[in-house]
């Protein structure tokens, strides 16, 4: 099971979850894509009073960084 994580590049993952969603048409026409991936998830409040709207693109992105942690925690061991 090791042996399979350790070939397969986890930062194709996320690459594939685009395509998948692009291509299908989960999120509509290909015009629509962009309007799809800016529009809020789940809203984050701060402190200070002021709040971030987190969009499917940013938790992209967010799922993207830290499978590039894990592949450069696995390339130090």
């Amino acid at each position: 099971m090791y042996v399979l994580i350790d070939i397969f590049p986890l930062l194709t993952i996320p690459l594939l979850i685009y395509n998948f969603i692009v291509l299908t048409g989960i999120a509509g026409t290909p015009d629509a894509v962009q309007t799809w991936l800016a529009a809020p998830v789940f809203t984050i409040h701060a402190f200070s009073g002021d709040s971030w709207d987190v969009s499917s693109g940013d938790v992209f992105v967010l799922f993207g960084i830290a499978l590039l942690f894990v592949e450069v925690v696995k390339s130090t061991r």
